[in-house]
């Protein structure tokens, strides 16, 4: 047995160091690193480069142990921490407080809680985060900001589950002055109907997923603002200085106020699903027209569930877009699109279609999307290439293998060269849409995000893999 132990050890050791230390930083707790430590010096000495850290433990020990492991002064890193679960020293009660000493090397801050969990100090112990680049938050931690809570280095931040209110977010983004993307779930606004101010000198993208009850208008005041999307509420009110938008997403339950002249500059948008009608996008789009000519990326989300079939007529509506060039259209629109006059169209296209497959029977393609992959190819030679993919999101079972339409195949051969089918895409996060992938790369490559120089989850969820025997067949 003895040897046994010694062989088994050997082999560990003659892993990479940097593999040994990525998978010491997948351990549970920092008692477990203790442990690692014990092995050996050159284990020891691996323990203390853990740089990324995963805490799913509530024992009221840990506390202490996360403080003598990971403290500053002892010589480590710490610069990513992903907590599943809060060491509690009560009932549904936990400490943040010792954030305030992991938190100084600290670039990276994932939370990860159900809401009925009670956090005490967390936004005073955030505070304390000063090198914090990327706050991720899905759990309910209050609203009650700190007035010295100031984050100048936070670039990245994303909160769920916490309803914050108008005025902290006005607050936050005025204590984190080089933040350039906020993702917010849920902002509540005041019932009374005035306007609310949202500020930001550097922010550059904002996305506000829905708003709790309130009549109060949105006024956003934010020049280096391009990336823009509201998805509820009654209305939104772009300021002269928030000029600078390139990429807008349209709700058809949210009014704009100021679209008009403010996207100068706009190349991309996308329609989502929250629309009522063909006539219902129309009052929303028209009033673009005179910023439509820039527009080189159209996505189209319309039609789950209020679209008549064939009732949006997508010739005569991509003719307000003179210079688009690339469609993008989810699957479960294509029943509301109707082809009429799409034979006169002559405008070269790239089409992008995704579906996304779900068990259940979810994400089937049937014999009139078939149909119509048929019908926009052969009337009209416009589209240069129809691109088509499919993904399954990671919550589905590990053995759901969907099969995919072999009609693929003979759309490939009947148009050689104009047809790209890609391999089935797996393990893909449910928040992962086809409105983020649109973006990602450009996300990715550009200067504010690659200052982000650190491995930091949310972004690397982002990647999906692709199972090559699971192609399209």
């Amino acid at each position: 047995m003895a040897s046994s132990i010694k062989e088994r050890r050997r082999c560990l050791d003659d892993l990479p160091d940097e593999l040994l230390v990525r998978i010491m930083s997948r351990l549970l707790s920092s008692r477990h690193l203790h442990c690692c430590g014990l092995v050996s010096k050159k284990w020891k000495d691996l323990a203390t480069r853990v740089t990324h850290f995963r805490l799913d433990s509530s024992s009221p020990s840990t506390e202490e142990g996360l403080i003598r492991w990971f403290h500053p002064d002892h010589g480590n890193n710490l610069r990513y921490l992903d907590i599943a679960r809060f060491p509690c020293y009560r009932k549904n009660a936990s400490s943040t407080r010792w954030l305030q000493v992991l938190g100084k090397t600290l670039h990276s801050l994932r939370l990860r809680r159900p809401p009925k969990q009670k956090f005490e100090d967390f936004w005073s112990s955030v505070s304390e985060c000063h090198e914090l680049r990327c706050l991720h938050i899905y759990a309910n931690v209050g609203t009650a900001l700190p007035p010295t809570m100031a984050l100048r280095n936070l670039l990245y931040c994303v909160i769920f589950v916490t309803v914050v209110d108008v005025c902290a977010v006005q607050q936050l983004l005025e204590q984190c002055p080089s933040l350039i993307f906020f993702c917010l779930g849920s902002m509540a606004v005041p019932e009374e109907s005035h306007v609310e101010l949202l500020k930001s000198s550097s922010l550059d993208c904002l996305e506000i997923r829905s708003r709790c009850g309130g009549a109060a208008t949105i006024a956003i005041d934010m020049p280096k603002l391009r990336w823009l999307t509201v998805s509820s509420g009654p209305c939104v009110e772009l300021r002269p200085s928030t000029c600078n938008i390139e990429w807008v997403q349209l709700h058809g339950r949210v009014r704009h106020q100021g679209l008009c002249h403010s996207l100068n500059k706009l190349k991309s948008i996308t329609l989502s699903n929250s629309f009522r009608s063909p006539a219902n996008v129309l009052e929303r789009v028209l009033p673009l027209v005179p910023s439509l000519g820039g527009v080189k990326e159209l996505s189209l989300l319309v039609g789950d569930h209020d679209f008549q079939p064939r009732s949006f007529k997508l010739a005569a509506f991509l003719e307000l877009f003179h210079g688009l060039e690339v469609l993008r259209i989810a699957r479960t629109s294509i029943k509301a699109l109707s082809l009429d006059e799409w034979s006169s169209r002559q405008s070269p296209l790239m089409v992008f279609i995704e579906a996304a497959f779900r068990n259940e029977s979810g994400g089937i393609w049937e014999s009139d999307d078939i149909d119509f992959l048929w019908e926009l190819m052969r009337s009209s030679d416009c589209v240069r290439l129809l691109d088509l993919r499919g993904f399954v999101y990671r919550d589905e079972p590990p053995d759901f293998r969907p099969q995919v339409p072999a009609a693929f195949e003979e759309l490939s051969q009947a148009f050689p060269g104009r047809i790209k089918a890609h391999p089935l895409l797996f393990d893909v996060p449910a928040q992962c849409r086809m409105l983020w992938r649109t973006q990602e790369a450009r996300f990715k490559s550009e200067p504010p995000y690659t200052a982000i120089q650190h491995w930091c989850n949310h972004m690397h969820s982002m990647e999906t893999s692709a199972f090559e025997g699971c192609a399209w067949q």
